[in-house]
């Protein structure tokens, strides 16, 4: 189901299904980010965790998917991976999945990615990949608590394209979360990546949120990330293979965002609980990544429907509603303005970046 069909549901005000899911796919995890919000639950309760059997089952009611982002802890890490997606595209139809890995394991990422584009049925579908990268050289490795991880990095880099040129449908992106630790170090970063990674699709950037495990570090500023973004904006302006249609919307959320750290409210309405929602790998539904937590699957009879339209998902989603709650969350932000009238008027006004190449940056 495309964007304008799960609009017209929402408009006529008939209950939906999640068509954006975050699956997590385990919570083991090789690194020690100190940018980590999930840190506390990783590497621990690992029996609980879901099979690839019982993902069949708890997906099982869920109609067709728009975009899943698979998450972790490391979610190469799950050897079940590529038989999740065969669920995801054969199943639900999902016209994209995307992962993020740390890069630890180029071999493995290289082989699980490969196999999620094989369990797809049409090349229009897509796998996206995010190359997790928070600075160059030592520093990234600080930043990750993963010694050596940089040039994993670029061996991850270095087989994924060449994976990518053999196969459509693949989308290799950088994502970088953006800290005090990195905010005045931009140029450097996005000119090594220009330099060394031509190839990408995109370089996104994710705001610091918490909680996470180091105090020596902290979340931008409003003025601080308005600074970056009159940075980032030229430099987004060089991925010209990238759809301006999804370049646009990353670029309208990413203003979205600021206006909302300027004013410390939800300034945009946010559809966490209806458009999207999350599914962790020990089984917890819930309508954000952030909080709101319905509870296990397990204990609706492995239905992610009776979960979703229980009496506590619904009060969660009245609160959302009433907007006891903000944040900065890209994907929450991204899959909810599409579906407000005042979310459509962003991205009206949100001028399309150039499509040319900028020389310099």
């Amino acid at each position: 189901m495309n964007e304008l069909a799960l609009a017209g549901q929402w408009l006529r005000g008939r209950e939906t299904l999640p068509r954006y899911l975050i699956l997590g796919m385990t919570n083991l995890c090789n690194s020690k980010c100190v940018t980590c919000f999930y840190w506390d639950h990783l590497n621990v309760n690992r029996h609980l965790e879901m099979s690839l059997e019982d993902y069949g089952r708890a997906l099982e009611d869920l109609p067709s998917l728009y975009s899943v982002v698979l998450t972790g802890g490391e979610p190469t890490l799950n050897r079940d991976l590529p038989g999740v997606t065969r669920l995801l595209y054969r199943r639900h139809d999902a016209s994209n999945v995307t992962m993020p890995t740390n890069s630890l394991l180029p071999e493995q990422v290289e082989a699980v990615v490969a196999g999620a584009l094989e369990s797809r049925t049409d090349e229009r579908q897509t796998f996206t990949v995010g190359l997790s990268l928070d600075h160059v050289g030592d520093r990234h490795d600080e930043i990750r608590g993963a010694p050596g991880n940089f040039p994993k990095v670029a061996e991850t880099y270095r087989r994924l394209v060449a994976l990518k040129r053999r196969s459509r449908g693949l989308l290799v992106n950088v994502q970088t979360v953006l800290a005090s630790f990195n905010r005045d170090d931009l140029p450097e970063i996005t000119s090594w990546v220009a330099a060394n990674f031509s190839e990408i699709d995109f370089h996104s950037f994710e705001l610091l949120r918490p909680p996470f495990p180091d105090s020596s570090i902290r979340p931008l500023t409003a003025s601080e990330y308005a600074h970056a973004l009159r940075t980032l904006k030229p430099y987004w302006a060089r991925f010209d293979r990238y759809r301006p249609i999804l370049r646009n919307l990353k670029v309208a959320a990413r203003e979205a965002e600021l206006e909302t750290l300027e004013q410390e409210r939800m300034v945009y309405p946010c559809y966490a609980g209806t458009v999207s929602g999350v599914l962790n790998p020990e089984g917890t539904v819930s309508l954000c990544e952030v909080q709101w937590e319905i509870g296990n699957i397990r204990d609706f009879g492995w239905s992610f429907r009776k979960a979703w339209f229980s009496e506590k998902a619904n009060e969660l989603r009245r609160r959302v509603a009433k907007r006891e709650c903000w944040c900065t969350h890209s994907c929450f932000m991204s899959s909810s303005l599409p579906f407000s009238v005042k979310g459509l008027s962003k991205l009206a006004a949100t001028a399309l970046l150039p499509t040319h190449r900028v020389a310099e940056l």
